[in-house]
């Protein structure tokens, strides 16, 4: 399936507003695309990759700031629409609760947590 976005012709900021794992405090992340659906792909990507900790993270809203009326419009939707991560493992690890998207993975082990390589005898 070949998906045709509404894209603007500049990159737009946008932010991701999110917890991660049973934190207390939410964190923001800003990202500076064409569309809604491209950060979210992008801390998706963050996310397994490890470089954001935690086991699953809570996404609360996706932005797009308005610089004509100074404001962040949320893009949610148009996000999880729009999104070409239908061809991954995405939506196996997603959960919808009141409206937030709740991402839980289990990292892969690297050689260094497994512990010290072992001979073959």
């Amino acid at each position: 399936m070949n998906f045709t976005k509404n894209v603007h012709p500049r990159p737009e900021a946008y932010r991701i507003i999110f917890r991660i794992g049973n934190w207390v405090t939410r964190s923001k992340r800003y990202y500076s695309v064409f569309h809604s659906s491209e950060a979210l792909e992008d801390i998706y990507h963050t996310f397994i990759t490890g470089h954001i900790p935690g086991k699953k993270i809570t996404i609360y809203d996706i932005q797009e700031y308005d610089r004509f009326v100074d404001e962040w419009i949320s893009r949610k939707d148009l996000a999880i629409e729009n999104t070409e991560l239908y061809d991954t493992d995405f939506w196996s690890q997603v959960e919808v609760v009141k409206d937030n998207l709740v991402i839980a993975i289990e990292h892969k082990k690297g050689p260094s947590e497994e512990g010290p390589l072992k001979e073959s005898e």
